[in-house]
């Protein structure tokens, strides 16, 4: 008995040597990497250096808006740009809030560990297409369940390829409305509409004016839910989709209405739309096409 409790006694000591020894070797192999990092960052010009953690930035930050770009495929004809997830909206996005953090980490926590000073400037949930002057809108803080993509050149643009998935059931669907065709010389918009089973409620393939003021798509369910609306209060309403491309009116209580030309826009009320595939087709140009994010970086 006594054997086997002195073997007992030192595999357990030998178990916690073991342990602390693979401790310490993890934090030695963290610390020399964290040491090696800094010394690379460190011993890059300032350009390199811009160019290094802005890469990184850019990553993160689509990450954090639920995008992915699968490509951007291109002919002699045309420029494709298609994405395999393109965000989830509700009535109280959290995407500013999480720019906002990343914002926070890289102007404190990763300057002082980076010896830099690090300052961004624009830095929102809003990005664009070069050279097309198209501009995603994911969150216009003001309109947190909208969102918007304005296409510029709306001369080059030649199809919008879109499927949205909601996070409610048919069973509970009550109408669907779409507008009406235009000449096939305009954009060429296919959209599908599925429930969060995958069934198929609206599936249309529309041509549209970019410069007049389309009737909007609709999708309406008979289900009551509540919203809720900064800061405090909620209500009960009915689930609702609608998207538009076209001639876009904002509303203005306080004056005139504003109005964009070649605007896609998209509102939901009390669900959540998840669009699961974004491809918008261009007529090609010389220019390479690019993402671009509207935030500015400066360091010392």
């Amino acid at each position: 008995m006594k054997k086997i409790k002195g073997k007992k006694g030192f595999l357990f000591t030998f178990i916690t040597v073991f342990l602390l020894f693979s401790l310490l070797v993890l934090t030695y192999d963290y610390m020399q990497r964290n040491r090696q990092s800094q010394e690379f960052i460190s011993d890059l010009t300032y350009s390199d250096r811009l160019n290094f953690i802005r890469e990184n930035l850019v990553s993160d930050y689509f990450s954090l808006l639920d995008i992915e770009l699968e490509s951007i495929e291109r002919t002699n004809e045309t420029v494709v740009l298609k994405f395999s997830n393109f965000s989830v909206f509700r009535e109280n996005n959290t995407y500013p809030q999480k720019l906002n953090s990343l914002e926070n980490f890289i102007e404190n926590d990763f300057s002082n560990m980076s010896n830099l000073h690090i300052t961004l400037h624009n830095f929102v949930p809003e990005f664009y297409l070069y050279p097309y002057n198209t501009t995603f809108i994911i969150d216009d803080l003001e309109n947190p369940s909208e969102f918007f993509i304005l296409m510029g050149d709306y001369g080059k643009f030649n199809e919008m390829n879109i499927d949205i998935i909601l996070n409610t059931s048919i069973s509970d669907l009550n109408s669907t409305n779409f507008p009406s065709n235009d000449s096939t010389n305009d954009p060429k918009i296919i959209t599908r509409v599925f429930d969060k089973d995958n069934n198929l409620i609206m599936n249309k393939t529309i041509f549209l004016s970019s410069t007049e003021e389309n009737e909007e798509y609709n999708v309406s369910f008979n289900k009551v839910v509540e919203s809720y609306s900064f800061p405090t209060w909620s209500t009960e309403v009915l689930q609702n989709l609608i998207f538009s491309y076209g001639k876009f009116r904002k509303n203005n209580p306080y004056g005139p209405d504003t109005f964009s030309l070649a605007t896609f826009h998209l509102k939901v009320t009390g669900l959540e739309a998840d669009i699961e595939k974004l491809h918008l087709n261009f007529t090609s140009t010389e220019e390479k096409a690019i993402l671009r994010t509207k935030a500015s970086m400066f360091l010392e």
